[in-house]
């Protein structure tokens, strides 16, 4: 059972690791690199070293907040969030982030899943800027 303490606790990991700037950085920064990538495909030597930098930056992560609870291991914390998937949004998209640590075609996966939302997006952004460019013409 989760006590209030652990449960207050369990919000606050969530909420630092859902508004994690860094790993937001990270993922943003690095997303366009996996817009070829293909399950089964031909696989980057580079898309290797960026799941590694992700594992080990989720890992550092994880400890980070889990010590600073105070009322929560690492350990627990998976526990916890095992406990809570499917009734908070943000635990399944951190779990979503564990599965990409523990399943490099995972990563890959949700890599050019966001590299394919960028692109939308540039492209979305662009088509704005042209449409705003019309307007101010006439």
């Amino acid at each position: 059972m989760l006590g209030s303490e652990e449960a207050t606790a369990l919000r606050s990991v969530l909420r630092e690791l859902a508004d994690d700037d860094l790993l937001e950085d990270f993922l943003d920064g690095n997303c366009l690199a996996f817009k070829g990538y293909v399950a089964g495909g031909e696989q980057q030597l580079e898309w290797t070293q960026l799941h590694k930098q992700y594992i080990t930056s989720m890992e550092a992560r994880i400890a980070q907040l889990a010590s600073a609870s105070e009322l929560i291991s690492s350990d627990r914390l998976f526990s916890l969030l095992a406990g809570v998937v499917g009734k908070d949004e943000r635990a399944g998209a951190f779990i979503v982030r564990l599965l990409s640590m523990a399943d490099y075609a995972h990563f890959c996966s949700m890599m050019a899943s966001r590299a394919a939302e960028a692109q939308a997006l540039q492209q979305f952004q662009q088509r704005a800027r042209g449409l705003q460019l019309a307007l101010t013409e006439r």
